[in-house]
């Protein structure tokens, strides 16, 4: 069985990936991208903790049913996303946010 240290680090290094991206980036996709992975870290979080905390059995399962309606929010809310993306494209022929500001 693999430690919580294992998972938490992994939680942490998909957090500060998400962050640094969200950051550094222009390009409304890899914005996209680095959202997404911080909300697979909270997700993983969220797991990781329901599976230490839980006292039975039914714990344990709610915080498996929040996170699995987390992730289809999470792929509602992308292909939303990316069809907003699509309609900046043909509007703006870019999808570099300095560009669309501008």
């Amino acid at each position: 069985m693999i430690p919580l240290y294992g998972f938490l680090s992994i939680s942490i290094f998909l957090l500060s990936l998400g962050l640094f991206i969200v950051i550094t980036r222009r390009h409304i996709i890899a914005l996209l991208m680095g959202i997404e992975l911080m909300l697979w870290a909270a997700s993983l979080n969220m797991m990781v903790f329901s599976e230490l905390f839980s006292s039975n059995e039914s714990a344990s399962l709610e915080g498996r049913v929040l996170t699995f309606f987390i992730i289809l929010f999470s792929v509602a809310r992308i292909s939303v996303a990316l069809t907003l993306c699509l309609s900046i494209y043909r509007n703006f022929n870019s999808t570099d946010t300095q560009h669309i500001m501008t």
